[in-house]
């Protein structure tokens, strides 16, 4: 492995342990302030990171700013979701909370859905081959090196 290639992957490990440390931090806020497993958590990250992604492709925002047009609208998102779902079920019994939380899961799942597709792979192409690449070394249609262990992979058939 070349030392470009490993130092590639140990900055996609660094910040993938970032993201689930952040992700282990709000669930644990929200579970210790008000006592409630807020099932739609995940899908805010993930409503997240399609304001980010289509901040950067289809609005051609730099990637900080596009970074910075997520957090805005996601902390919007948020505001949004807290003062319809939750806030007027602070008195009613546990209950009502934990279902509103599975019910806000659901429909931002498939407000994503319509809104940003439902197609496999996460392209408009075959794969996403027609999207721009974010990070080049990754988007190489070669071989991957798995030690050994499938010959023959490629980036097309391994996404």
């Amino acid at each position: 492995m070349s030392s470009s290639v490993f130092l590639q992957h140990l900055v996609n490990g660094i910040s993938l342990g970032f993201i689930f440390g952040l992700i282990a931090i709000g669930y644990t806020l929200v579970y210790g302030v008000v006592k409630l497993v807020n099932f739609a958590h995940g899908d805010v990250f993930m409503m997240a990171t399609f304001f980010v992604y289509y901040g950067f492709t289809l609005f051609m925002m730099p990637w900080w700013l596009a970074v910075l047009f997520g957090i805005v609208v996601t902390i919007l998102l948020g505001v949004g979701i807290e003062r319809v779902a939750y806030r007027p079920l602070r008195d009613a019994p546990r209950i009502s909370s934990l279902c509103a939380a599975i019910g806000m899961s659901f429909l931002l799942q498939k407000i994503a859905t319509v809104v940003f597709g439902g197609r496999h792979g996460g392209g408009h192409g075959q794969h996403g081959a027609d999207l721009p690449c974010v990070l080049p070394c990754l988007c190489e249609q070669g071989p991957l090196p798995l030690s050994g262990a499938v010959e023959g992979l490629t980036w097309d058939n391994a996404v």
